[in-house]
């Protein structure tokens, strides 16, 4: 098992900033970070989720979670105070057969990485832009 690290990803606007997310929490085999300087208020914090049941239970399969939430941040001009009505959230869930071969591992990753990049992903989430 890999050690709990820093997690650095870019934001989508036009000169994408780095954000990262740092390690908070652990709990068995979920590992919650958080990225705290976005925000105004801990309230916030935008968080990554990652976890995994082990493979040597008797399962057939090792089940990957991971999540993000973004808070979306609401400014009230008049009380001077910071917000955070609504949530702007993904869950991923991969399901990987324990006699999966490394190539075959790989190639779950690569169309999953693929699939998010792909221009129809892309277009529905940042466009509402749904296929037909």
């Amino acid at each position: 098992m890999a050690a709990a690290a820093n997690i650095v990803i870019n934001d989508g606007q036009g000169s994408p900033a780095a954000h990262t997310f740092v390690p908070a929490r652990k709990d068995g085999m979920k590992v919650d970070y958080d990225e705290r300087t976005t925000p105004h208020t801990p309230a916030g914090f935008y968080t990554i989720a990652i976890s995994s049941t082990a493979p040597q239970s008797k399962s057939p399969v090792v089940r990957c979670k991971i999540s993000l939430a973004m808070p979306l941040e609401s400014y009230d001009s008049v009380t001077g105070l910071y917000s955070y009505p609504t949530t702007a959230r993904f869950n991923i869930d991969v399901l990987v057969p324990t006699s999966a071969t490394s190539a075959q591992r790989a190639d779950v990753y690569a169309y999953l990485k693929n699939l998010m990049a792909h221009a129809t992903v892309q277009s529905l989430i940042k466009d509402l832009d749904a296929p037909f």
